[in-house]
């Protein structure tokens, strides 16, 4: 989230705060969110909200593998890619089979995807923070 933005901001604010890195974060969020709630409607035998929920996390796990940029960063690119594919054929397997242990190997996959880039984020806050006080402190 931006400096100054609340941590309490709606969802829709949040999005529209946020810068792309951010927006990477968001959306594994999202897809961990519609994984979960997928799972309470296929034990709830609400099939057509389950595969609702499932083929829009699908969809954010193939819009996140795509947003990575090969030609930058072709190796990350590729691991991601990869582990994406997995997520999303173990959720189109849940989708198909209305199986929860699918939904569960996807999510184990996502939440180390969001993890790391939360992770690879807060580390590039730091340094450009670092290099900032450097650049005030030479000055």
């Amino acid at each position: 989230m931006r400096k100054g933005t609340a941590p309490s901001a709606s969802p829709c604010e949040r999005i529209l705060e946020a810068d792309p890195a951010e927006l990477m974060v968001l959306f594994y969020d999202a897809s961990l969110r519609l994984c979960r709630d997928a799972k309470q409607k296929i034990a709830r035998q609400r099939c057509d909200d389950a595969h609702r929920l499932l083929v829009t996390a699908e969809n954010v796990i193939r819009a996140l593998s795509a947003a990575v940029r090969d030609d930058v960063f072709p190796d990350l690119a590729d691991n991601v890619s990869r582990h994406s594919r997995f997520a999303f054929y173990s959720l189109l397997e849940a989708n198909l089979s209305l199986n929860p242990c699918c939904i569960d190997r996807a999510v184990r996959v996502i939440a180390v995807l969001r993890d790391t880039w939360a992770e690879a984020v807060g580390a590039a806050r730091r340094a450009v923070r670092r290099d900032r006080r450097s650049l005030d402190l030479s000055a």
